[in-house]
């Protein structure tokens, strides 16, 4: 029989690590292969490893930002030379550091005229500087939906709302005080958006939408926690992997979840609410919508 020769082995495991890396996942390529093979861990510990590599993998490149940053600095140049006396503030994703590669940038404008929506698109038009442009004058909210020109960014520019500045506040204390929060939204919000559910004027889940709704199960997983006898300054990444969070969200709000009763309020720690009765005028009768609570605007 033939030995195969020192150099064969090693062309031959050259070969299989070339197989493994192309079966893998871009953002797994780099990882460790134990982490991430149910022979080593379990499988709900898999996926706690590939959340933490997923959310490496698409965080917000050096480059990335300083393009974004571009993007905001021409949209104040534009604002400050049509209305001298205004100001202009990003809120949301951007602000919070919860951006996907597809988030918007959520732009806030004040002191300007009543009229500032027409006005502002039609100078953007005239000047060619957009390649797309959506004018949602009617919404609760009216704001421009628009992309400058080589720039791959949506801008929503919204007016005299202080709300989303005031809520940026709220939504970076959270963050730090609930570790498993920002890589469950980052997740989630890339799921919603592989799947066109992410816009909430088409009856999509919203990015302050959705991470309410993550704020929400993490604080009833913790409450339930501590009522199992788990010690009060517990971490919540020291008493649960981001894998069963995941699921556990997946399946509360998949499956479990009562729409038609239960509202969600999350202050004073959070709790599930009596849901109040619909309006059936504005809701057309759906008594089955999600209800949440604006924590900074109850």
């Amino acid at each position: 029989a033939t030995v195969p020769s020192s150099g064969s082995n090693e062309d031959a495991s050259t070969s299989k690590k070339r197989k493994r890396t192309d079966q893998l996942a871009p953002w797994l390529t780099s990882a460790p292969p134990d982490c991430f093979h149910p022979r080593h861990v379990s499988s709900v510990l898999c996926l706690h490893n590939e959340i933490v590599e997923f959310c490496k993998y698409i965080e917000e490149r050096e480059n990335e930002k300083s393009d974004r940053a571009d993007v905001v600095r021409c949209i104040e140049a534009l604002v400050k030379e049509l209305w001298p006396g205004a100001s202009a503030h990003t809120f949301g994703s951007f602000a919070n550091n919860l951006c996907i590669p597809t988030s918007d940038i959520d732009i806030v404008l004040f002191e300007v005229p009543a009229n500032a929506i027409r006005t502002l698109a039609k100078v953007l038009r005239d000047r060619r500087m957009v390649s797309e442009i959506e004018v949602i004058a009617s919404a609760r909210i009216p704001i421009i939906k628009l992309k400058l020109k080589k720039s791959p960014y949506q801008i929503d520019i919204s007016f005299g709302i202080q709300g989303g500045v005031e809520t940026g506040f709220m939504i970076r204390s959270l963050v730090r005080e609930m570790p498993a929060l920002r890589p469950l939204v980052l997740v989630i919000k890339f799921f919603l958006n592989q799947r066109d559910l992410n816009e909430t004027y088409r009856g999509g889940i919203g990015s302050h939408l959705c991470l309410c709704l993550v704020v929400s199960m993490l604080q009833q997983f913790r409450k339930q926690r501590i009522l199992a006898k788990a010690r009060t300054n517990d971490r919540l990444e020291e008493l649960e992997d981001l894998g069963s969070l995941l699921l556990e969200f997946f399946d509360l709000y998949g499956r479990r979840f009562n729409y038609a009763t239960v509202g969600i309020s999350l202050r004073n720690g959070g709790s599930y609410i009596v849901k109040p009765a619909p309006d059936r005028q504005q809701n057309r009768g759906r008594p089955s919508l999600l209800y949440v609570e604006n924590p900074e605007d109850p």
